[in-house]
């Protein structure tokens, strides 16, 4: 049961016509800051952290930016499937993330699995910041 009115992309939705059998999307928003190794270790695995160096050449970003965008689409992941933090940050991975043709910014798609269950986190980056939203499409 949904307790209280969810804003849904700036559309105030009422909790009467919200269908609790399907969640609304999970918005993340993290400043890209410098993460320490022993965050790193703890949130990513190796075949993670070869991706994160990968992509951050790849695509230009810093690695500051690249952690982020994977620990917040993580997190988005986690806040949706209704875990929040609860899991180890390991076992749920990003297996590929894919760069957007976008204006104002950078957009990407995240691919996160965690126990076979395998979603696309949707990323923006507009400034110093990344936004991820994941949306329980299942339901």
């Amino acid at each position: 049961m949904v307790a209280a009115a969810v804003l849904l992309y700036g559309k105030r939705r009422d909790p009467e016509h919200v269908n609790p059998e399907r969640r609304a999307p999970e918005e993340q928003l993290e400043l890209a800051e410098h993460r320490d190794r022993s965050f790193v270790d703890e949130a990513f695995t190796e075949t993670e952290a070869r991706l994160i160096s990968g992509k951050q050449k790849e695509y230009d970003v810093g690695e500051n930016m690249m952690q982020t965008l994977f620990f917040s689409a993580k997190e988005s992941y986690l806040k949706m499937k209704g875990l929040g933090l609860s899991v180890d940050l390991r076992s749920v991975q990003c297996s590929e993330v894919v760069k957007l043709p976008n204006k104002g910014g950078i957009s990407f798609d995240v691919f996160v699995t965690h126990d076979g269950d395998e979603r696309k986190v949707q990323a923006h980056v507009p400034s110093a910041y990344v936004l991820t939203v994941c949306v329980d499409d299942r339901s």
